[in-house]
């Protein structure tokens, strides 16, 4: 998580040495800096059983990559390949994605505090204010976190999207219950 906080305060400060304001309006002045970094991991293929090393993002910048937007939206940028049998498994790590034109950060680490990421996060925003409504979500999970990514992108604030689902959620577990006393089968 060192690493994190580290791509965290460099994606921050390299934002903000490309936004200046100018009488009121935001200008960007788009660097060829690539924000988004990849580490490489070593594991065993739950396949094969053989170790090998993958590359794996740790922080995505939707503008600046926007081939790795696509790749987290549809969940293929935890896949990871063996090359020894070609296997593909799904390998979650940690992860900060930043959409700067939405004004977004969405950290998905399942052991860190995020409670304590996101008061970190507005003490940098109140440091180094970006002209920009800059808001940050913390996820704890591969859904929390896909979830997130696509409520934003469909323009819904993240925290809304997760009451919507969770009233879905309720309903659905509602109706299942309703079903299975109906026909008389215990629900333990």
């Amino acid at each position: 998580t060192k690493d994190m906080v580290l791509v965290f305060t460099r994606e921050m400060s390299i934002h903000i040495n490309e936004c200046k304001n100018i009488n009121g309006s935001v200008m960007s002045q788009r660097k060829e800096v690539n924000m988004s970094k990849q580490i490489t991991r070593s594991g065993i293929c739950p396949h094969c059983g053989k170790r090998f090393e993958a590359k794996q993002y740790v922080s995505v910048n939707a503008q600046i990559s926007p081939e790795l937007k696509k790749s987290v939206l549809d969940g293929t940028i935890f896949d990871v390949e063996c090359p020894h049998c070609q296997t593909i498994t799904k390998h979650v790590e940690p992860i900060l994605y930043h959409d700067m034109e939405k004004g977004v950060m969405i950290k998905l680490d399942e052991v860190c505090d995020l409670i304590l990421e996101e008061i970190e996060f507005k003490k940098m925003a109140e440091k180094y204010p970006l002209g920009v409504n800059q808001k940050f979500y913390g996820a704890t999970g591969y859904l929390d976190f896909l979830n997130k990514v696509r409520f934003v992108e469909s323009g819904i604030d993240p925290m809304y999207g997760q009451v919507i689902l969770n009233k879905l959620k309720s309903i659905a577990v509602s109706k299942i219950k309703k079903g299975l006393k109906k026909e008389g089968i215990n629900e333990d």
